[in-house]
């Protein structure tokens, strides 16, 4: 097992409850998927590829991190924008 890292995300912008997809490497026994370093639900579809859900945030930019027993990773070229709820 290596430390996990990241190549990208998709979409760029999501809202409360979406997914998200992340790619990558090193996903084989990830322990921690977090936006802004707030732990988000997570699933692993294989070593290269996750997907994740947007919990309660406060809408912004927010930075993708991730940790497996060999270390941690966060992604610093482009934020993950959560926009805020629609009113009802």
């Amino acid at each position: 097992t290596y430390p996990p890292s990241i190549s990208g995300f998709n979409p760029q912008t999501v809202a409360f409850g979406q997914t998200f997809s992340v790619t990558g490497s090193g996903f084989d026994g990830l322990t921690f998927l977090g936006l802004g370093g707030v732990a988000s639900t997570f699933t692993v579809i294989n070593a290269t590829l996750l997907s994740g859900i947007v919990g309660q945030a406060v809408p912004g930019p927010y930075t993708i991190s991730v940790r497996n027993d060999q270390g941690g990773f966060t992604f610093m070229g482009y934020n993950l924008t959560v926009l805020s709820p629609p009113v009802i």
